[in-house]
């Protein structure tokens, strides 16, 4: 994981494994600790959600830079802890 501090943005990828897909999936580091990271997760889906969700997602104006593949949303509508291994 790149190193990061407080206050900075880092993206990162983290790997979701369910029972049907295992996926690499963007997200945008709020806080780094020694067992575990929060994270805001990243999305390309916007077009289709309600005007309430939109409201939650934050556009990422340098998507390209971040080396995304379309333009992408940060979703503030809730942070997700995620396990360092």
């Amino acid at each position: 994981m790149a190193k990061c501090s407080r206050g900075s943005y880092t993206l990162l990828m983290y790997l979701l494994v369910s029972i049907l897909a295992v996926k690499l999936l963007p997200a945008l580091v709020l806080v780094v600790k020694q067992k575990y990271v929060t994270v805001f997760k990243i999305t390309s889906q916007y077009e289709n959600k309600s005007d309430k969700i939109k409201k939650l997602y934050y556009p990422i104006k340098l998507w390209q830079e971040a080396r995304l593949k379309k333009q992408s949303y940060v979703d503030i509508h809730k942070n997700t802890g995620l396990y360092r291994y």
